[in-house]
């Protein structure tokens, strides 16, 4: 697996190639994110537009102040249950999408890496911390008979199988 992390890092394009990809996965996954946020937003601007219509039909006298009181208290609920929704959202969003400064950061760590790789490449330490900057996950399964390794990063994905090994006890 190091190898298959290596040859990212060591290959400007590929290194480019797996943001770019990976970002545009993230992209795809957070659309119906946005979509929800976009809905929320147009609601939260309908409900602030209904409370200040609701004071404006106050000041014109067609609202008594027991209705007006009554409805202002549920339009400010829900406008505040709207803005911990959008803020939930943006939040989440934040999480996911991967930004340009931290493409630049990857980049700019590869370059650094691609110099000093015959030291760091030996010293479990840095290999590690590789690992997980790069959010490097792997699964190892049997299939028929076969230990296959499901690896993933934010760069690509990776399948590699492994010739079966006894254990000896």
């Amino acid at each position: 697996m190091w190898q298959w992390i290596q040859a990212f890092l060591e290959n400007p394009r590929a290194l480019e190639c797996g943001l770019w990809e990976h970002q545009q996965e993230k992209e795809k996954e957070c659309a119906p994110i946005r979509e929800r946020l976009t809905i929320v937003e147009d609601l939260l601007a309908d409900n602030k537009a209904q409370l200040e219509r609701l004071l404006d039909l106050y000041l014109t006298g067609e609202f008594s102040k027991e209705m007006l009181t009554d409805r202002r208290a549920r339009q400010e609920k829900t406008i505040h249950a709207l803005e911990r929704e959008r803020a939930s959202l943006i939040a989440h969003l934040g999480t996911q999408l991967v930004t340009s400064e931290q493409i630049k950061t990857i980049q700019e760590f590869a370059a650094k890496a691609r110099q000093d790789f015959a030291a760091m490449g030996e010293g479990f330490a840095a290999r590690h911390a590789v690992v997980e900057a790069l959010d490097v996950q792997v699964s190892l399964v049997l299939e028929d008979g076969e230990r296959v390794i499901y690896a993933r990063c934010m760069l690509g994905k990776q399948v590699s199988r492994l010739r079966l090994v006894p254990l000896v006890v």
